[in-house]
């Protein structure tokens, strides 16, 4: 009985010294990004092979509502022609609409929600988003996701004889990829 009060007591202060050396030695100091110089950017997707990605199919939904918002939701089907598989695609948005953009999502076939992300990376002007599939897409496999996305602040209403509506949007989704098939937009 004694032998096992000892160890039981051994046991505890062995358990508080490891707990109190663990709490002295973190170091709990925020590591701030510097702004002012360039910074290695960590992209978590990849260019590579995006020659061999194309979309097969696109179809696209414009809705203005009464508020001032502007509501598109995009079918697209992706086929990949890579020898290995694929885990996310690009999507673009202009980067004056950037601070516009209220709402990203993407779904899957099944209406399941995919990892959408903002991946800071600009390619010709645009900002991509980054949407990671659930399961990678494998070679000459082909998958269709659905995108909605709404922008506030891009209408400008204004009345002349008449009441106008001025709005200067991209009429098909913005993709690094080739597009081939049948293209449809309505608003």
């Amino acid at each position: 009985m004694l032998k096992r009060e000892k160890l039981f007591l051994l046991f505890t202060g062995f358990l508080l010294f490891m707990v109190t050396f663990s709490f002295l030695i973190d170091n709990t100091e925020p590591e701030y990004l510097n702004y002012n110089k360039n910074n290695d950017l960590n992209f978590s997707s990849s260019v590579e092979g995006i020659e061999k990605v194309v979309i097969t199919e696109v179809i696209r939904d414009a809705n203005i509502s009464g508020y001032g918002l502007l509501t598109f939701k995009d079918y697209l089907t992706i086929k990949n022609l890579n020898n290995n598989p694929i885990s996310s695609i690009f999507f673009g948005i202009p980067t004056y609409e950037a601070e516009d953009l209220i709402f990203f999502e993407a779904k899957g076939i099944n209406q399941n929600t995919l990892f959408a992300e903002r991946s800071s990376m600009i390619m010709n002007g645009f900002e991509m988003i980054v949407i990671y599939f659930n399961s990678p897409l494998l070679p000459h496999q082909t998958r269709t996701i659905s995108v909605e996305y709404i922008y506030k602040d891009v209408l400008s209403y204004f009345v002349l004889d008449a009441q106008f509506i001025d709005l200067l949007v991209n009429v098909y989704p913005l993709l690094p990829y080739r597009i081939e098939g049948e293209i449809r937009a309505t608003v």
